[in-house]
């Protein structure tokens, strides 16, 4: 019995996943090639410049032997049908005589939506698209990074908060509190492994003194988001761990800065790029212009209160990752202003002993 057609778009979703986190300024995408009813071979894209899910589909099938003549592929999102660093998925899909295409969501870029779908059809291959609306959720979901970027033209950005009970993130303004238990920890080193960046202040920096790497999630690929802090006046000592080299590393800063400390950081291979005053603080809005100018679509921010408060105030938070853990810090503890406001619209998730308020905050 041949499996139904949301069957194969659901392993191409699987592929897609595999690309999350790694692609930018790319949407991660998945594809599998289908031939009565058997999958012939597999792809997603890897990484920007590399070939893209439906070329790696191809190879895989061809590397098996495979004969693709009449085939289908299902694809998470429609084919290029342009030129860029890799040519377009659209001839690979004609090339390999491949004659139906099924695809799970349409490009969300207004310049060239519809044109690969439009291009398939002109030269005589079938275009479905998946017509199952949690499918189609889920390639939306997978696509909102990107989305983002394109539209909004600043990366995507994912609030996490650990607090108390009494929403206090931490026990005082100079110490370092661990909050959540050992499972809601390595949730954030997966949200962290399907992230391009990791942010975080001076202050945050100083104090916790993290490596902000991937550790509690392994992947195959060893994938290390970029650390990224907000570092107004090189305050941190140079010796701390976000400047070690197991992560890139992007600090932004004041224009006047300690020019001695600025090269100890430069000889770490750290990217240091300054920055106006706003408020009296780091601009958030250029920094943000400043990273999708680099390629970043997605950014998880990490602490500490002034950086949350400043990216809220700001109203550019787009998803929000709550932790609420059962302890009680009292009122020596740091809070965050608005905090029960930001959690309106929130689904629940339990990780014993927290749980975890999710929204969105901006879509």
């Amino acid at each position: 019995m041949t499996p139904h057609p949301d069957f194969f778009m659901q392993i191409a979703l699987e592929e897609a996943y595999k690309g999350l986190g790694r692609t930018h300024p790319n949407p991660p995408v998945g594809a599998i090639i289908v031939k009565h009813g058997k999958i012939l071979g597999k792809g997603f894209h890897a990484k920007a410049g590399s070939a893209h899910a439906e070329v790696n589909a191809v190879i895989d099938a061809k590397a098996h032997g495979e004969n693709l003549a009449g085939a289908e592929i299902y694809v998470t999102l429609e084919p290029c049908n342009h030129t860029g660093k890799t040519p377009p998925c659209t001839q690979a899909i004609l090339d390999a005589g491949i004659q139906k295409v099924i695809i799970l969501n349409q490009d969300p870029n207004p310049n060239v939506c519809g044109e690969g779908a439009v291009y398939l059809k002109n030269h005589g291959v079938h275009v479905e698209f998946c017509q199952n609306p949690d499918l189609i959720e889920k390639g939306k979901e997978i696509l909102q990074y990107f989305v983002c970027s394109v539209l909004k033209k600043r990366p995507f950005i994912t609030l996490k908060i650990a607090a108390s009970l009494d929403g206090k993130i931490s026990a005082n303004k100079e110490t370092r509190t661990c909050i959540t238990g050992k499972q809601s920890q390595k949730y954030v080193h997966r949200l962290r492994n399907e992230h391009d960046a990791i942010l975080i202040g001076s202050s945050t920096a100083r104090i916790d003194n993290p490596l902000l790497t991937v550790r509690e999630y392994p992947s195959q690929d060893e994938h290390q988001p970029t650390r990224i802090l907000l570092y107004s006046l090189l305050s941190t000592p140079s010796d701390s761990h976000i400047f070690n080299s197991q992560a890139p590393t992007i600090v932004f800063h004041y224009l006047q800065v300690d020019k001695e400390k600025r090269k100890l950081l430069l000889a770490k291979n750290v990217t240091c790029i300054p920055v106006e005053k706003k408020n009296n603080q780091l601009d958030i809005k250029f920094i943000l212009n400043e990273l999708h100018r680099i390629g970043f679509s997605s950014i998880f921010v990490e602490g500490g209160a002034q950086i949350f408060e400043s990216f809220l105030r700001e109203n550019l938070v787009d998803k929000l990752y709550y932790f609420c853990a059962p302890i009680w810090l009292g009122k020596e503890g740091v809070g965050i202003q608005n905090s029960l406001e930001i959690l309106k619209n929130s689904h629940i998730k339990h990780l014993d002993p927290d749980i975890i308020l999710i929204s969105n905050q901006n879509l």
